[in-house]
């Protein structure tokens, strides 16, 4: 019998397996090997979802700015940057972002989680309705969420956003055709052949 998610009111799905996630970074912070991660993934409704964090650490006990992070209650704990529903337009990231996306004077709990292996799970499942049983970074370079065909999903769904590889395709073949215009222009006046200077 399916578990039912008390904060999105939402029927779940059994367990579905391991959520892969890019390591972005380039060192471990708190309880994650990264800390920088980013994925995309479908939740147990079927949206698709994009999401990216960062790890941050609380200045040391002392410190003068100790202070503004008297809210947040760990140590060591993840911020979410990026967050937002992936239709296949290019402007998702502006037009479909989700309420978890971190904004000045959001409550705690809802951009940010404790920065561990568990903390991202549960907030993952919690926050944007989903049922995975793990969370998986990856810092080799096997898996990346942006690839020259959209995004890749890490919940092993396989899927791509083939609209928005179509806008980006559309928008580097008008680059390269007007950097082609320009280096032509360039070459051939470089190369035409010049006059004689009259003397006299």
């Amino acid at each position: 019998m399916s578990e039912t998610d008390q904060d999105t009111r939402t029927e779940r799905m059994p367990g579905r397996g391991t959520l892969l996630l890019e390591g972005a970074g380039t060192v471990p912070r708190g309880g994650l090997s990264n800390c920088r991660i980013r994925t995309a993934f479908t939740n147990d409704a079927g949206k698709r979802i994009y999401f990216e964090a960062q790890g941050i650490s609380k200045p040391p006990k002392g410190d003068r700015y100790r202070k503004a992070f008297a809210g947040i209650p760990w140590e060591d704990y993840g911020s979410t940057d990026f967050a937002f529903e992936i239709t296949g337009r290019h402007d998702d990231i502006n037009q479909r972002r989700l309420p978890q996306q971190q904004h000045a004077g959001r409550p705690v709990n809802l951009g940010e989680f404790p920065y561990t292996s568990q903390g991202l799970l549960d907030y993952i499942n919690r926050q944007f309705g989903c049922s995975f049983d793990a969370v998986k970074i990856v810092n080799d370079g096997s898996y990346r969420v942006h690839g020259h065909d959209g995004y890749k999903f890490g919940d092993s769904t396989g899927q791509q956003e083939p609209h928005a590889v179509d806008d980006r395709n559309t928008v580097l073949e008008r680059i390269r055709h007007r950097a082609d215009g320009r280096t032509n222009s360039a070459t051939a006046a470089r190369h035409a052949p010049t006059r004689p200077r009259a003397r006299g």
